[in-house]
């Protein structure tokens, strides 16, 4: 154990870092050391110079401080310090609160023997977390440096505008390389000017000059670009009669440091990379090699960007339209599915390819059906039809599709293509519609007849209280005629119902029980509902009463019985409770 070592002592006592100073240099250790015992004292050498320390010496026990709360201040700021406790007074408990919240070690004042070997061991393991730190900053850089190559050659290989090729290359080595400002220019077709297409920067009060057009004339580093094709490393420190005009050139844009880097096609410069920096800074050897191959992918795409842009727009209506489209060879094997046929069959891609379009067939169309469509095609013409298919998870879909035949340049069908509109839904439209009209004429002719079928029960309810009134209620004609009435009430009880439904009832609000209205509309429900439904009542007996046109509170509930019929059609249960419910501020918050 020997050298210098820079302590920070958190410590009330001179006495005690005295005591610890000379355990120490018997050790072989030569100190520089601070003392500090208050709280600002201690924060000011973390925040101004902790730099300046190898390791902290803190006591627990302060008169205004403790060393748990200094540990916990230090250890937000992330120094890579040892911090240890010497304390004369510590318990178990304490001491291990400390090690669990980040101490490195505990010494015992009283057994200040232990300090050397356990300052020793502090700083042995600072220095194997640097060299980690350091082992690990390589493997990022060396991470960071493929991840670069693979998505510039990624994007390189991919269909994209060269526009966004570029924008996305100068991303990627901004992030790597952090110079101030990337861009890329290229030239136009008379190569007289540099029109700056792309742009990333690092520091947004470097100027932008993205969209600017450059005359190749007045830009001094593009000769010596031209010239060699290879990249140029330029700082504004240069001498030399041309090299003094770059010189100047750069500081006149706020620029110390550049990396440049030729664009090329077929080794005709057609654009450059720029990394330009308003500091000097040195691009290493491995920097500009990285760059260079990163400049080379991005060459070697140019080219075949620009022939691949039309079939780059070309596919991409494809797959942003929302009819599928598949694409098949001559025997019926898929090779081609846009996103619109993954986003209504559900299958994928790559479950769709290499498989035959009858992993849709649902049963619904027999074989002539099928075989009708494969002569058609074959014969070189056009097939239009409707299908009924079925997706991954045995839901079943309409479509309009058309296919036809592709030919190759000697009139041979090469392929068939296939344009398919899913129609499902406006066919359940349809559907709808037409039994809402259907719905509609059956309301108006129950409207109709139970408005007159009403006035014949007014007349009768009439003169059967008129006779009634003749008649005492012991007489047994009266019986007779009470019958008559009854029977005509429960008759416009049925008429009220069918008005209801029809929705020609005048709303006469009154104080009913609701528990009775539904338990006189239950077989009606039920008619309505059809078989396949089970109609269930849970009415509560203690029910209050309600004001509401009865007519209309039928026609609520027969309206929420269509609707629940509508959601069911495979059968179900439709289950009516009635309850009290109070109206407080949680339930009207809901």
């Amino acid at each position: 154990m020997s050298g210098t070592l820079r302590i920070l002592f958190l410590e009330d006592s001179l006495y005690d870092v005295e005591l610890e100073i000379a355990t120490l240099e018997t050790a072989g250790y030569t100190c520089q050391w601070q003392r500090v015992e208050s709280r600002a004292d201690f924060l000011a050498c973390l925040d101004d110079s902790a730099q300046d320390y190898d390791i902290v010496l803190a006591d627990y026990n302060l008169p205004a401080f403790d060393g748990l709360t200094a540990l916990k201040l230090f250890l937000e700021r992330n120094l890579n310090i040892p911090f240890i406790i010497v304390s004369g007074a510590l318990g178990e408990e304490i001491a291990i609160e400390s090690l669990k919240t980040g101490a490195t070690d505990y010494v015992l004042k009283n057994r200040l023997s232990r300090l050397p070997p356990v300052v020793e061991r502090a700083l042995r393991e600072k220095e194997v977390q640097r060299q980690r730190r350091q082992a690990e900053a390589k493997i990022r850089r060396q991470n960071r440096e493929l991840t670069l190559l693979n998505r510039v050659i990624t994007t390189a290989v991919a269909d994209l505008p060269l526009e966004e090729l570029l924008k996305i290359t100068c991303t990627e080595l901004g992030q790597v390389f952090k110079a101030d400002r990337i861009t890329a220019a290229l030239l136009d077709e008379g190569k007289h000017k540099l029109i700056v297409v792309a742009e990333y920067r690092n520091d947004e009060d470097f100027p932008s000059i993205l969209n600017q057009t450059l005359l190749v004339a007045d830009v001094p580093v593009y000769p010596p670009l031209l010239a060699k094709k290879k990249p140029l490393v330029i700082d504004a420190n240069f001498s030399g009669a041309r090299l003094k005009v770059i010189s100047s050139w750069l500081k006149n844009r706020h620029i110390l440091s550049l990396l440049l880097l030729p664009l090329l096609a077929e080794n005709d410069l057609i654009g450059a990379l720029c990394l330009a920096s308003s500091k000097t800074r040195r691009f290493l050897d491995q920097d500009v090699e990285l760059a260079w191959r990163v400049s080379n992918q991005i060459s070697a795409s140019l080219t075949r960007a620009r022939l691949e842009e039309g079939r780059h727009r070309l596919n991409t209506a494809i797959e942003q339209t929302t009819d599928s489209v598949v694409i098949t060879d001559t025997e019926g094997t898929i090779l081609y599915v846009n996103a619109a046929f993954e986003k209504i069959t559900g299958y994928s891609r790559a479950e769709a390819i290499g498989q035959n379009p009858r992993i849709l067939k649902s049963g619904e169309h027999n074989l002539a059906y099928y075989q009708t469509m494969w002569n058609t095609i074959s014969a070189g013409q056009v097939w239009q039809g409707q299908l009924v298919n079925k997706k991954k998870d045995g839901s079943r879909y309409t479509e309009n599709v058309v296919i036809a035949p592709v030919y190759n340049k000697r009139g041979q069908i090469i392929n068939y293509i296939a344009n398919k509109r899913d129609v499902t839904h406006e066919l359940q439209l349809e559907e709808k519609y037409r039994q809402a009209q259907k719905m509609e004429a059956i309301g108006l002719l129950a409207g109709g007849i139970a408005h007159d079928f009403n006035n014949i029960l007014t007349v009768i309810l009439g003169y059967s209280g008129v006779l009634l009134a003749n008649f005492a209620p012991e007489d047994p004609r009266y019986q007779d005629l009470e019958q008559i009435r009854l029977s005509a009430e429960r008759a416009s009880v049925l008429t009220r119902q069918l008005l209801a439904f029809s929705r020609k009832q005048v709303l006469r609000p009154q104080i009913l029980n609701l528990n009775s209205v539904i338990s006189n509309l239950k077989k009606m429900l039920q008619r309505i509902i059809g078989e396949d439904i089970t109609l269930i009542t849970n009415l509560s007996p203690e029910l209050g009463p309600i004001k509401a046109d009865p007519g209309h509170l039928e026609q609520v509930l027969m309206n929420l019985a269509v609707n629940a019929r509508d959601a069911m059609p495979s059968g179900g249960q439709l289950i009516l409770n009635t309850r009290n419910q109070p109206v407080d501020s949680v339930y009207t918050a809901r």
